[in-house]
């Protein structure tokens, strides 16, 4: 589980490029470019965090702290979800009244994924 607190356009994400690519399309389509979709992570404080195949989903709770919960409905209640070709799904959580987002990545299959949105 790696979390990402930057705009991920700039960071290492340690992604395979296809899959680098859909996740920043997904990211900046809300918005008319790449710098504007910047400049609102920046200012409102955007999250990603990738879960791994092998993150085990009893541990995740202890790992992410305070942010657990916001993990949690970002998987469970999203705002909204958009496949990444066939393996990986992003789902998004709004958290606050300024519309920071919480970005989840994970697999399809990902064991804290709900049925409903990794059959999707």
């Amino acid at each position: 589980m790696r979390m990402i607190q930057a705009w991920p356009g700039s960071v290492d994400l340690g992604l395979p490029d296809a899959l680098r690519i859909q996740l920043l399309k997904a990211l900046i389509s809300p918005f008319p470019t790449e710098d504007e979709a910047r400049r609102f992570w920046d200012d409102y404080g955007g999250s990603l965090i990738i879960l791994d195949p092998t993150d085990d989903p009893t541990s995740e709770a202890g790992a992410l702290g305070p942010l657990s919960q916001s993990v949690e409905m970002a998987l469970l209640y999203p705002d909204f979800t958009e496949s990444l070709g066939t393996t990986h799904i992003i789902t998004v959580a709004i958290v606050n009244d300024a519309g920071a987002g919480l970005y989840v990545l994970c697999p399809v299959n990902h064991p804290l994924l709900p049925e409903e949105i990794s059959d999707a």
